[in-house]
């Protein structure tokens, strides 16, 4: 359709969309690969999924098949940069619509038809407050969302893109949200386990209690946030920290009502703030880097979304100031 130019019937629409896309896939090789590689390492892998699937796309195409508009060849009109363009503006503005609303085309496609771009509709901003209801008017064939929540006059309306974490916007739609509340940082079982470790000066933890907390699911969604600890955090501390010392019934019955005494939790929040230290300083360091690496080797001449990728990396710390004020009782 944008091919097709002013002969499209989405002509004006498609002109409104943006030809510049500012998510961070489409910076230079040089920008992701100078970011942590927590950030460029998902990058790359989106860049590898949507290459894959533009290379799917060229093979479905037989090399003669030519735009009955203007008998080029598809090849020629198609490119890597054109599809990419078209797969991002879809991925950060389509719609879920039902697919028996969605079927008036001939398309061979190995999924449902459920996604529709709705013209007007990008024109509405993302925020976490956002109350909406969002459905297919089955009398007029539109789609609409109201709002559950009210406005003034003359304020700006949003909308709720989804529970998106900064990382999300940022890899997705290509800006942040200050002090986002579903912002977490990660944390690995050898991060807890070489923490605890360094307290109380042992060097191993028994077999029995690996295979209680793989077995109930300890390992997994393991985080900080501005909320403090996560409970899977706070259950693999309190497991590594005592499962020497009450048996396994009871350690398995507070884990889960997370009926923690008092000294229990002071010794989970020690851990915790050691934990939050430590991640801390892993986040200086990477934003040190960024902004070094920005001054020197690129001298400040770089995109807004390697800025944003600094900005990003201050909202962490932020998410640890916040967290650490929690870890009190």
């Amino acid at each position: 359709e944008k091919h097709l130019g002013e002969k499209s019937f989405w002509a004006n629409y498609i002109s409104s969309l943006p030809e510049e896309i500012k998510t961070p896939v489409f910076s230079s090789s040089a920008e992701i690969e100078a970011l942590p590689e927590h950030l460029s390492s998902k990058l790359n892998t989106y860049r590898s999924n949507v290459s894959e699937l533009f290379r799917m796309l060229v093979e479905s195409m037989t090399s003669v098949e030519k735009c009955s508009h203007c008998d080029m060849c598809l090849s020629q009109i198609l490119t890597e940069d054109c599809f990419l363009w078209a797969w991002f503006i879809i991925n950060s503005r389509a719609v879920y619509i039902s697919p028996e609303h969605n079927s008036d085309h001939n398309l061979i496609l190995s999924d449902t038809n459920c996604l529709a771009l709705a013209p007007y509709l990008d024109m509405f901003n993302h925020s976490n407050d956002a109350k909406v209801q969002a459905f297919f008017n089955e009398v007029d064939g539109s789609y609409q969302i109201r709002t559950l929540a009210p406005y003034k006059r003359f304020s700006q309306v949003f909308i709720h893109y989804g529970d998106h974490s900064n990382l999300k916007l940022y890899l997705e739609y290509g800006f942040i949200m200050p002090r986002n509340i579903h912002d977490v940082l990660p944390l690995t079982f050898d991060d807890v386990y070489s923490t605890i470790i360094g307290v109380q000066q042992r060097n191993n933890v028994s077999k029995m209690t690996y295979c209680f907390l793989k077995s109930h699911d300890l390992l997994k969604n393991i985080h900080l946030s501005a909320d403090g600890m996560s409970w899977s955090a706070k259950a693999l501390v309190y497991v590594l920290l005592f499962s020497d010392k009450i048996d396994p019934k009871t350690i398995q019955l507070k884990v889960y009502s997370s009926n923690f005494t008092d000294s229990e939790m002071i010794e989970i929040f020690k851990i915790g703030t050691i934990l939050v230290q430590n991640k801390r300083a892993q986040v200086k360091l990477l934003l040190q880097n960024m902004i070094e690496t920005k001054d020197t080797k690129f001298s400040g001449n770089v995109s807004g979304s390697f800025i944003l990728a600094i900005d990003l990396y201050n909202e962490y710390l932020e998410v640890l100031s916040e967290c650490e004020k929690s870890l009190t009782l």
